[in-house]
């Protein structure tokens, strides 16, 4: 006897669309309330990825015969053919043709033009005839300095260009600095200094020359 079903198993993976078609509260189950000796097989739909999650019965999901979204880009392909005599039960996974799915990531540098990066890491990417996502890292403030329309064009050996993501990396903040009202300026300045290393060359420079001014200023109120 075999068990067809269209549902969850608790141990199952999800591939990625899938797991956006479960509507409301659908029953997830254990593989101990599908591995009933009543079974001989045990064949499930819904989750797209080729699986097999118990062995007596196998409790098999064989998987969507086409790739369906990037979440399943690596995933193999195919049908189960499924053989049953005298309670012996065997299968044979059966691969399928599939489209290519392919996502180019990049982390984009400020050396050169984001355009011409990535349409560099294209050209060198086998596109040909493939369902293509472009995913870029750049920082917040520049993430549209690119030429989407060169993009574009650079992909036209692609079957399709699905989309071009920016993702937006996180800018380091810095924490402000906590000054005493009693402080002097000169103290204050001097902390200023000490949390910019890009100024560690003429920090004593400039400190020497913020004394100067500082004693003039305090010789100036003296004499007013």
């Amino acid at each position: 006897m075999v068990l067809a079903g269209h549902l969850t198993v608790s141990n199952g993976i999800f591939s990625g669309s899938e797991k956006t078609a479960i509507v409301g509260s659908d029953p997830i189950f254990l593989p101990s309330q599908l591995a009933l000796s009543a079974f001989d097989y045990v064949a499930l739909g819904h989750l797209h990825r080729h699986q097999q999650l118990s062995d007596h019965p196998a409790i098999v999901y064989a998987g969507s015969p086409e790739r369906i979204d990037f979440g399943e880009r690596n995933d193999t392909k195919g049908f189960c053919l499924v053989s049953i005599e005298n309670k012996q039960t065997g299968y044979e996974f059966i691969k399928t043709p599939t489209r290519n799915f392919i996502q180019l990531e990049f982390n984009l540098c400020n050396d050169m033009s984001y355009t011409d990066q990535i349409i560099q890491q294209i050209q060198r990417a086998n596109i040909d005839d493939a369902i293509v996502k472009i995913v870029y890292r750049v920082p917040q403030e520049t993430a549209y300095a690119v030429d989407t329309h060169q993009i574009y064009k650079a992909c036209s050996r692609a079957m399709h260009l699905a989309g071009i993501v920016p993702v937006y990396q996180q800018q380091m903040r810095t924490t402000r600095m906590q000054f005493q009202e009693q402080q002097s300026i000169t103290s204050i300045i001097e902390m200023y200094l000490e949390s910019k290393p890009e100024l560690a060359r003429i920090k004593t420079e400039l400190l020497e020359k913020i004394s100067i001014l500082q004693h003039e200023m305090d010789a100036q109120e003296h004499q007013e």
